[in-house]
């Protein structure tokens, strides 16, 4: 029998690859089961875990939980590969072991998916928790979306759901060497493939431990760039090493110190627009708004002279686009050069 005729209609695939979870996986699970939206099946791959965390989930009585075992350790990006080629639902929700989902998450994203059948993939803003607490907005429209990817990853993997068959229709695999950026690389695909949207409501609660956000930042910087480069070179036949230094600093938000950096900066945010013009991979009005909310971040990390930055955030190509009126960029100019001595006296 073929994958795809193994598809059930309405049944969502929860995937959850398992490693180490003891400590929050029954909250995860827990999550699942207080689902409104009750066609699901828990797809729990367990990579070898050394701790209770199979024992957790057989404790659970419920003939929608399937557990998958590998013979060895392989990984997350071997475990998210085999997940969606065991999955028998018609779409397919990530949940990681210690994140949860708000009870009307998966009844949501079906109906979003029900009500555009070119959607592909659905996400939602997210509550982020655990190492501090902040709601993570993400943007919503497909066309916002897609210009993003140019600059970052505009979705949180354990909110995600997509259909199954255009990742099994386009031979899709998650790569190890990406890891943790892994996820990133997969989806910004998918995005190509179709419609994507994210959903206002905050529908998944993502745990941040101590120390998380630093262990893998070398990796995942650099797995982000990689992603992010395959974007550009959609507008770009020609990205030398230099290019990839001023788009990777701008899509980081480094604050600088050198003095050319915001100039060199202006002049490649034109060229990719430029660019698209000819080309047309983005929608124009998206692209210019994602170039110049970079814009703005651009000015605000810039150290240093703040009436010169103020002037050069003002004539930017970014903001001369149409996708800031003349008054907003003149208010923001106003209050970056003003803000050291707004600072000074306690404003």
């Amino acid at each position: 029998m073929s994958q795809s005729d193994r598809q059930i209609p309405g049944l969502v695939t929860v995937m959850m690859p398992v490693f180490k979870g003891e400590a929050f996986i029954a909250e995860a699970v827990e999550s699942i089961l207080a689902q409104s939206h009750e066609n699901w099946e828990l797809l729990a791959l367990d990579d070898c875990s050394p701790d209770g965390s199979v024992s957790i989930l057989e404790s659970f009585n419920d003939s929608r939980i399937r557990i998958l075992r590998n013979e060895k350790n392989r990984g997350v990006a071997f475990g998210r590969t085999r997940c969606v080629q065991e999955a028998k639902g018609e779409f397919c929700a990530w949940l990681d072991q210690d994140d949860y989902s708000e009870p009307d998450r998966l009844a949501l994203q079906v109906e979003a998916f029900r009500a555009d059948p070119e959607l592909v993939l659905c996400g939602s803003a997210i509550r982020v928790f655990g190492d501090g607490e902040r709601i993570e907005n993400v943007p919503l429209d497909h066309h916002w979306i897609k210009a993003s990817l140019l600059f970052e990853n505009p979705f949180a993997t354990s909110a995600l759901m997509f259909r199954t068959q255009i990742f099994r229709n386009h031979d899709l695999t998650f790569r190890q060497d990406l890891f943790p950026a892994e996820d990133f690389d997969v989806f910004s695909k998918i995005v190509f493939l179709g419609r994507a949207r994210n959903l206002p409501e905050v529908l998944t609660h993502y745990r941040l431990h101590p120390g998380q956000g630093s262990s893998n930042k070398e990796r995942l910087v650099r797995g982000h760039n990689y992603v992010i480069d395959t974007i550009v070179r959609r507008l770009l036949a020609e990205y030398s090493e230099e290019d990839a230094n001023i788009h990777h600093r701008i899509s980081q938000g480094i604050q600088e110190s050198d003095p050319d950096f915001i100039e060199r900066a202006d002049a490649w945010l034109a060229r990719l627009e430029e660019a698209n013009r000819q080309k047309q991979v983005f929608e124009p009005m998206a692209l210019q708004s994602v170039l110049a909310s970079r814009w703005k971040g651009i000015c605000h990390s810039r150290i240093g002279n703040s009436f010169h930055v103020a002037r050069l955030y003002f004539q930017g190509h970014a903001l001369r686009s149409g996708a800031v009126s003349r008054r907003g960029r003149f208010l923001h100019a106003l209050r970056l050069a003003l803000g050291p001595y707004k600072r000074m006296v306690g404003l």
